[in-house]
Order: C-alpha cells, then sequence, then structure tokens
C-alpha cells in the first residue's frame, strides 16, 4: 500500500471441492489472468511477496461469460484477524482482517479450508523433533496435508522407532489478545484477536514463552497421544497410549527428555482452542469438525490419522480428530494438563514451567463458577489464562461450549481436558475437568508431549 516492489509475489487460486490449486507469476505490470470454471468461488492468495509486507486474499464467484477483476493489496500495518462471541447468544461473527473470510468446513470426512488454508495463522507443521532440535519436517503434498512416511525432501521418515525423535506440530510464533467487552448498546463479547507481530503491550505469545519468560519463535505440541517408552514420555505413531499414572509421573517423564520439555501445558492448550471458533466460525467442536473417539469401546492407537489433512473429523464417534496436527486434541483418551489447578473453587494457573501440583508460585484468576457435571455456557477471558468457564447450563444443547466441565470446592485438583472415548457429547474442544486430585489414576487419562525452546 506503498506503491513499493513486489518482486517476487505469486498468486495462488483455489478451490477445494474442484480440487483445483493454481499457482501462477505476476507480470511486470502485477497483474495475471487465469482461466476459471462458470458458477463456482475460488479462494485468491498472495504468495512469496516481500518481507516489508503483510499477506492479503480474497473470494470471488466466477461468472459466465464475463471477466472478472480482483485487486489484492498488501498492507504494510500488522495484519489482525480475530473472532468475537456475542455471550448472551454464543454466535461467533469475524472481526478485523477477517470479516470477509469463509470458515473452513468438514462434511462426510472432506475438509474445505475456506479463506484459511493459505492464511499464516494455519502455519503449523509436522516435524520430527530431537532434543530439541528438528530433523527434519515432513513432506507437505497439499493444502494442510502431508505424507507421515517421507520427510520434505522425499526420503523416507521414521515415526515410529523414536530414533529420529518425537513427532510434533511446530507452531511458529503468533501474538494475541482475549478480554470481555461491553458494546455501547449493552451487548457483551468475548473477543480473540491474533497477529504475527506485537500490535502494542496489550498483546501477549504466552504459549511460546520458555521457562525464563522469554518468547520463543517456535513452540511445538506432541501430534499424538503420548506413550511411555523407555522412560520418557513420547509422540510416535502406531502405539497405544500410556494410561493410569498421576499427572505428576506423566510430568516426570515429559522432564526426563530435556530442558524446555513438558506435557501438555495450559497456555498452550487454550490457544490451539481459540483457533476452533477462529477457523470455523463456531463454537460446537464435535459439530464442526468432528465427535471424536467418543462413542468407543475403548481408545485407539497413535498414527490412525495420518493419512487425514491437518484438519479433519468425521461424526462416526470412532475414527478420532485432528485439530491443527492434533491427533485426538478431544477424545480418545483425557490429557492431563499443566499450568491450571483449582485450589478450593479459585482458579490458579502458571503461564510457562515448571509446574507442581499444589499451585505455589501460581497466579489467581478468580473463583470458579458454574456447577460440576453441567456444559459450559459462558467463559472469562484475559491474557494471562486465556479463557476458563464462568457459568454452566444442564442441558448440552442450550448451552454455548457444548462441552462438560466438573469441578470440586473443598481441597486442590489437578488439570485434564478433551474427555475420554466414551463421554459422548461432553468431550470436546473446551472440555475441562478440575475435580480431582495430584493422586488420581484412570483408564482413561493419559499425557501428550510439548516443548519450548531454552
Amino acid at each position: 500500500s506503498d506503491g513499493g516492489s513486489i518482486t517476487g509475489t505469486r498468486v495462488r487460486v483455489r478451490n477445494e471441492q474442484l480440487g483445483s490449486n493454481y499457482v501462477q507469476d505476476l507480470d511486470a505490470l502485477a497483474n495475471t489472468t487465469f482461466s476459471l470454471l462458470d458458477n463456482h468461488i475460488y479462494y485468491v492468495v498472495l504468495l512469496d511477496y516481500p518481507a516489508a509486507y503483510y499477506g492479503a486474499a480474497a473470494t470471488v464467484q466466477i461468472t459466465g461469460g464475463e471477466t472478472q477483476t480482483l485487486t489484492l493489496t498488501l498492507k504494510t500495518t500488522p495484519d489482525i484477524v480475530g473472532w468475537r462471541e456475542k455471550v448472551t447468544t454464543g454466535e461467533v461473527e469475524y472481526i478485523e482482517g477477517a470479516t470477509d473470510f469463509q470458515p473452513m468446513s468438514v462434511t462426510d470426512g472432506t475438509t474445505d479450508f475456506g479463506s484459511w488454508g493459505e492464511n499464516w495463522i494455519c502455519d503449523m507443521r509436522p516435524c520430527l523433533l530431537k532434543n530439541g532440535v528438528v530433523q527434519y519436517y515432513l513432506k507437505q503434498t497439499g493444502t494442510l496435508t502431508f505424507d507421515y512416511t517421507k520427510q520434505a525432501n522425499g526420503t523416507a521418515s521414521d515415526i515410529t522407532s523414536g530414533d529420529d525423535g518425537d513427532v510434533m506440530i511446530e507452531f511458529p510464533r503468533k501474538y494475541y489478545k482475549t478480554y470481555l467487552a461491553n458494546e455501547a448498546n449493552g451487548d457483551v463479547y468475548m473477543y480473540w484477536m491474533f497477529a504475527q507481530t506485537p500490535v502494542d503491550d496489550t498483546w501477549c505469545a504466552n504459549a511460546w514463552m520458555n521457562e525464563d519468560g522469554i518468547i520463543q519463535d517456535t513452540m511445538y505440541l506432541a501430534a499424538y497421544d503420548g506413550v511411555e517408552f523407555n522412560g520418557k514420555l513420547r509422540s510416535l505413531s502406531g502405539v497405544t497410549p500410556t494410561v493410569s499414572k498421576t499427572i505428576g509421573e506423566f510430568r516426570t517423564l515429559a522432564n526426563a527428555n530435556g530442558a524446555g520439555y513438558e506435557q501438555q501445558e495450559w497456555s498452550k492448550h487454550i490457544y490451539v482452542s481459540s483457533l476452533l471458533p477462529m477457523l470455523f466460525r463456531g463454537l460446537d467442536s464435535q459439530a464442526l469438525v468432528g465427535k471424536g473417539v467418543s462413542s468407543a469401546s475403548g481408545k485407539i492407537n497413535t498414527g490412525s490419522l495420518n493419512s487425514k489433512p491437518l484438519f479433519w473429523g468425521d461424526q462416526t464417534g470412532t475414527n478420532g480428530v485432528k485439530f491443527c496436527g492434533i491427533e485426538n486434541f478431544w477424545g480418545n483418551i483425557y490429557k492431563f494438563c499443566d499450568g491450571l489447578i483449582n485450589v478450593q473453587n479459585v482458579y490458579k494457573y502458571k503461564i510457562y514451567g515448571p509446574y507442581n501440583d499444589t499451585a505455589d508460585g501460581y497466579l489467581d484468576a478468580g473463583t470458579i463458577g458454574g456447577t460440576t457435571g453441567e456444559y459450559i455456557d459462558t467463559m472469562q477471558a484475559a491474557n494471562g489464562y486465556g479463557m476458563l468457564p464462568t457459568t454452566t447450563v444442564s442441558d448440552e444443547t442450550s448451552s454455548k461450549f457444548y462441552d462438560r466441565f466438573w469441578k470440586n470446592t473443598s481441597d486442590t485438583y489437578i488439570c485434564y481436558t478433551g474427555g475420554g472415548w466414551s463421554y459422548g457429547a461432553s468431550a470436546g474442544a473446551f472440555c475441562l475437568d478440575l475435580s480431582h486430585s495430584a493422586s488420581y489414576v484412570f483408564t482413561s487419562i493419559g499425557a501428550s508431549l510439548s516443548y519450548t525452546p531454552v
């Protein structure tokens, strides 16, 4: 938008349902022409533009017999995308630069990436991580789709033995801001906004903070439910997830991988959860993406969704779900989560490790509302803890977030998330349990690995 050079910029035109994916260079006048099928909507995005600028994208519906001109302008200011939820109704709408975006959708096991497939907020990718160092990335074969059997260079990958490291999803750093606001007309909204650079000092990147409180360029979450292997918590394909250990035992197994390794952390978990309304423009994760393994007789092994794109699900209740590349982000087994603790009905949180079972050194996020065993209706929101349940209702269909919440009030209780293989509508991206002590073990509760560079 300052009239500068756009040397190297290319244009991609895409329609997922048609399988269309065309990329062309701009000519000397910054133009290019595509011949497309009539009566279809295409997503257009700029690629490989100079680093001084921010991206641009739009959708266009092709009308027969007409030449249509679409102008995209690269911005010189931060590209902000966001969503807000009307608290009284649960309605989600896009704000900032996402106002005209189309959401992702999953229909009959086929994912339409809407306006997000090429957007920077979806630049997560699977890799093999060993001792905190990326050994290689997996081969990309399409929009947010990867061949897990191959490295990016086409040679064979090893995602099963552990010799090449753990299968992790790399998340490049993002900044975000969340809060509740009273609008002039009296409506209350929960806001979430995202950017690649900090807009001002009210923005955070908590999910990327290491144990020294320093924001890192990347963070990593396990692609799979965790397994104990040679005294460590690992993320490997083709194994049965480990369960029936305490949160402290899983923490020790995660830490055994070295500095920067933890089990699932609340700051990272809630960041990923906040992308559900962003990408799918709604709050019902099971209806929008998939039920996950929530109506089965037992857990499934890891790697069953390797051939699926990074966002995938169905409505069987048995095949699992994949969200941001993470298998079974909800369903299959609960995952313990460090960084959030219930102390006598008060939320206590910690943004980064080290963690403990007593909330020592944790911050206060206020009294826990709602009734145990009910479905989440409203959330409180702030940068430090993300969002936490405030009120609940007894009926899933009349709730706003559609996932169940449990708590107790008289002692100290640790956190686990997601729901298990037989929990039905209770499971989901926002499913949360704060009702058991640190000594609790169960056959449907396990863990998953995370890593922040030191």
